[in-house]
């Protein structure tokens, strides 16, 4: 007697989790923690920042954020999570209308002398966020050396580095590869603390190490 071969055999079922393996998330695409991004068998697929792998290579999200792909060094490609930059909303109260009520008829009041308001002192805040600043930026340069713009390198040649954060850099005083290739956490740190717009970017990117394969 012949036996018919049951709907979902093992050929279909290889077939079946063959199709799941690939890319789930692309770069710029929103992710959340616990998400797969890559379902992959070895590991053409490195996890970076924010990003753990499983027993099967599979890479998968650490936090909420925004899907990275970089390629480094060996033309290897690593994943990474940008996590979402908090942002305080303020809500301006909204000015309660003073009721107008009609004065009682009675003698006017001797006008009472005007008094001068009090002068606003400077906000210490301010003063203590640009005396940081300044004190940030003198220690980042007093690692690294100081240098102008008659040196200045194409930091653009630097992976991760474009128009806008080259001009962010020169306006700290970075100027060259070699004040770059100084660069340790330490200084990655004071440049995050400089320019908060690429917080991270520097240790991830290794550009110290970059750095050092461009002036050779």
């Amino acid at each position: 007697m012949a036996h018919k071969k049951g709907v979902g055999s093992t050929d279909n079922g290889r077939d079946s989790k063959s199709k799941r393996l690939g890319v789930k998330l692309f770069g710029g695409q929103l992710a959340i923690a616990g998400n797969i991004i890559v379902r992959q068998r070895g590991t053409k697929f490195h996890p970076g920042l924010n990003v753990g792998i499983g027993r099967d290579h599979t890479l998968f999200a650490l936090t909420d954020g925004t899907v990275e792909f970089v390629t480094r060094r060996l033309d290897r490609t690593f994943v990474n999570i940008v996590p979402f930059e908090e942002v305080t909303e303020t809500v301006a109260p909204i000015a309660q209308a003073e009721k107008v009520t009609k004065p009682a008829p009675a003698e006017k009041p001797a006008a009472e002398p005007k008094v001068e308001a009090p002068k606003t002192a400077p906000k210490p805040a301010q003063e203590e966020e640009t005396v940081d600043a300044e004190a940030n930026k003198a220690s980042l340069l007093k690692s690294v050396g100081e240098a102008s713009a008659d040196d200045k390198d194409d930091l653009k040649k630097i992976k991760g580095v474009g128009p806008k954060l080259e001009e962010m850099l020169n306006s700290i005083g970075i100027y060259t590869f070699a004040q770059v290739s100084k660069m340790t956490k330490a200084e990655y740190d004071l440049v995050d603390s400089l320019i908060t717009a690429f917080k991270g970017r520097a240790e991830r990117d290794e550009w110290a190490e970059q750095a050092k394969e461009l002036m050779q």
